[in-house]
């Protein structure tokens, strides 16, 4: 009835205005809003990335750490293409991350703008290794691993300000460039080849042929955040436009890589193995409560982990001419000053165990020297996951006194999947290749007592 009463009205408003022997003409209007879409109306996506802006740590007081990412943190030097990002590395802090996106659409950019009722959002997913729980979400379509949705909620225009940011991340290897569109209407004046990537030239270029010189398309920002324990992987997203008719672009597909880093933190500075007598073990426990100088171990990094310790000798030094053994294992070695497989020929043997897993008994290295005899401790550390630790001298031979010296605790990366003891679903390898973080080295003390 509405549309019927706005037609009467328009006619009876001519039939004022022409005179009387005028011959009215009945001309026919038509429109359609959220027609079927055909391949020549639907917007499209020419290119899409990830950087990370500076100074975009949030720690868990929501204070901001200062720090220049130069767009993405683990390739500064830009010598892979795609984006490479750090962990922060720091307990219960989060990163920003910055999605872009040009798109235009056939009938005018203004169609896909937000305030149109357009829309531009990306569907992110975790990697295909993640464990549990990040590998249960589900997208809208039920595709599984689905991080969340980023909805590109800035419309950041066309010329200086985008040419520059797309100009930089171009340069820099960030872009993902989409296929060009057939129904491009400005594909002739780029110089562009239907189905061929894209380039820097199509968007912006010294002759102001590009579509952000233009304003034939537009550069869109959207803002999304990662934690700190967050999976290591390849972090895949598809992006898509919707124009206010309801027209839905193809969706382009990139991805991001979070690099895997092992780092652990602990809440004690030192072992203090107290008064200990020869040939009788010396077990300091720890604790589940952080921050009580009870030793507990907690993951940092965005890895699984397993806990490593290397000790020196604390100048107890080795029985007989051999040189010195470097022993690990499950097993209690049998000292011997002339020793054969699974026996040892130091005078103190070092024991560690992480949480309820098993105990690892392993030779130190002499005091002054770099400890090269590192024992990896049975069990897996988790995501944002934390186990006490429980320490044990055993003096094979000594004289009385006090003696001091060092141990250092860090962490290797255990796979995603089902190894070392761990369970989870999912399989494969995380990719690591830098060190690991040691952050607290720790001061072992004992004092020899005089029973023996």
């Amino acid at each position: 009835m509405k549309k019927l009463a706005i037609v009467i009205s328009i006619l009876m408003l001519v039939a004022l205005l022409v005179p009387a022997a005028s011959v009215l003409a009945d001309t026919g209007t038509q429109v359609t809003v959220g027609g079927t879409s055909t391949a020549t109306s639907l917007p499209f996506i020419k290119a899409v990335w990830v950087q990370e802006p500076d100074n975009n740590i949030t720690l868990a007081s929501g204070a901001i750490q200062n720090v220049t990412n130069y767009l993405e943190s683990a390739d500064t030097s830009h010598q892979t293409h795609g984006t490479q990002i750090n962990p922060p590395m720091i307990f219960n802090s989060s990163i920003t991350l910055d999605f872009f996106c040009v798109a235009s659409d056939p009938a005018g950019v203004s169609h896909i703008l937000a305030k149109n009722n357009g829309d531009i959002f990306s569907w992110v997913y975790s990697p295909a290794v993640s464990p549990s729980p990040y590998n249960s979400p589900t997208d809208p379509l039920g595709g599984g691993n689905f991080k969340y949705k980023v909805d590109y909620i800035y419309d950041l225009g066309y010329g200086t300000i985008a040419t520059t940011d797309v100009t930089t991340a171009a340069n820099d290897g960030l872009i993902t460039f989409g296929p060009v569109a057939s129904q491009d209407p400005d594909i002739s004046s780029e110089g562009a080849t239907v189905g061929s990537p894209y380039t820097l030239a199509n968007l912006t270029n010294g002759t102001g042929t590009g579509e952000l010189d233009k304003g034939n398309a537009h550069l869109f920002e959207g803002v999304a955040v990662l934690t700190y324990e967050q999976p290591a992987g390849v972090y895949t997203y598809n992006t898509w436009a919707i124009d206010s008719a309801a027209n839905q672009s193809n969706a382009l597909a990139s991805q991001f890589t979070y690099k895997g880093i092992p780092g652990i933190e602990t809440d004690f500075t030192q072992v203090n193995y107290g008064n200990v007598s020869k040939g009788l073990p010396s077990p300091v426990s720890g604790d589940l409560t952080w921050g009580n100088s009870v030793p507990t171990v907690r993951n940092i990094g965005n890895v699984w982990v397993q806990v490593t310790v290397a000790q020196n000798d604390m100048s107890f030094g080795i029985a007989g001419t051999q040189a010195g053994t470097t022993y690990t294992g499950t097993l209690l070695p049998t000292f011997n000053p002339s020793p054969a497989t699974g026996q040892t020929n130091w005078n103190v043997t070092f024991d560690a165990k992480m949480g309820t897993n098993a105990d690892e008994y392993f030779d130190p290295t002499a005091k002054g020297l770099s400890m090269t005899n590192v024992a990896i401790l049975p069990g897996v550390l988790g995501l944002s996951s934390e186990a006490e630790m429980d320490f044990s001298i055993l003096l094979n031979n000594g004289l009385k006194g006090s003696y001091n010296g060092s141990m250092v605790i860090s962490a290797v990366t255990s796979s995603f999947g089902t190894t070392n003891g761990a369970v989870a679903n999912g399989t494969g390898e995380v990719m690591t290749t830098e060190p690991a973080i040691i952050y607290v080295p720790v001061t072992p003390v004992v004092t020899t007592g005089t029973s023996y």
